[in-house]
């Protein structure tokens, strides 16, 4: 029997853009079976627009939920809440899906009955309006344990992703205490006990805009720390506590080459070199537990 699915779209202050996301989706080859928008306190004419698109479709299709204004992950989880779908397909209200990728989700969830996670590529639109290919499921071994590799990488877009309601409740949705990379860390929390499947094929389109919260470095960066460590421990017995004390001290590492380069790149030559200032910090942090594990 046929899985319900049900699309999430989070939005805020996203007049301009929300009404190509929602007509992406009404132009599917296979239609989902609910749309739900969650109006994350927009105080601009996100909700007229929702509206006005929601009187070209099916009756009850698009539905249009407000909250105060919490966050992504917030909007997220209440989208996930009021869902009747077996399947949660998440499409961020600045993005856009490809007319296939209902179709092939329905495909993939068929082909891949062991899968609680489906992914896909995706084209990215950078700020200068450049499109180009980014072949996700290349990173993706599905003969190798699921955690590990997310863990070194993310390869997972949220747009791109779907996953069972069930298992995105059972692991308590997305961490609203994250401000940026909540929803890696939904994957990464996911990894820990469900299989993923790819469908090695572009069927949405990631556009990044300057006031996104992609574009905060100094959040992504808190928060990017505060992952690294939270998941660092449940590496220990997969890899062993050596491996994953290495994979952390690597992602530390990584965090901080981030952010310095990109507040290099913007400029913010103060911010740069305080996170540069706070490398040796986090550095003495991973040594002193390194050396207090293997005493």
């Amino acid at each position: 029997m046929p899985k319900k699915i049900t699309a999430v779209i989070p939005a805020y202050d996203l007049q301009d853009v929300i009404g190509i996301a929602l007509r992406s989706v009404l132009s599917q080859t296979s239609l989902p079976d609910e749309v739900i928008v969650v109006d994350d306190g927009s105080t601009d004419s996100t909700a007229k627009v929702v509206s006005q698109i929601s009187a070209e479709a099916p009756v009850g299709f698009i539905r249009y939920v407000y909250q105060v204004h919490a966050g992504a992950g917030a909007a997220r989880n209440r989208g996930v809440r009021d869902a009747s779908g077996e399947w949660i397909a998440f499409l961020d209200g600045d993005d856009l899906w490809l007319p296939p990728k209902i179709a092939q989700l329905r495909r993939a969830i068929v082909e891949h009955p062991e899968a609680s996670i489906i992914s896909h590529d995706e084209f990215e639109i950078g700020l200068d309006g450049k499109e180009f290919l980014k072949p996700l499921h290349q990173f993706f071994n599905p003969k190798a344990q699921l955690l590990t590799q997310l863990y070194r990488r993310s390869f997972l877009s949220t747009s791109c992703v779907s996953v069972k309601r069930d298992a995105i409740v059972n692991v308590g949705g997305f961490d609203e205490s994250l401000l940026s990379a909540q929803d890696y860390e939904l994957w990464l929390k996911l990894a820990c006990q469900e299989k993923l499947a790819f469908v090695p094929e572009a069927l949405a389109k990631y556009v990044l805009r300057p006031n996104s919260i992609t574009a905060n470095v100094q959040e992504r960066y808190r928060c990017s720390l505060v992952i690294a460590r939270r998941y660092a421990q449940h590496l220990v017995p997969l890899i062993g506590l050596r491996a994953a004390l290495c994979q952390y001290l690597f992602k530390v590492l990584a965090c901080h080459w981030i952010a310095i380069h990109d507040f290099g790149a913007q400029g913010k030559l103060v911010s740069m070199f305080s996170i540069l200032g706070r490398l040796p910090q986090e550095m003495m942090g991973v040594l002193i537990l390194l050396i207090g594990r293997l005493a």
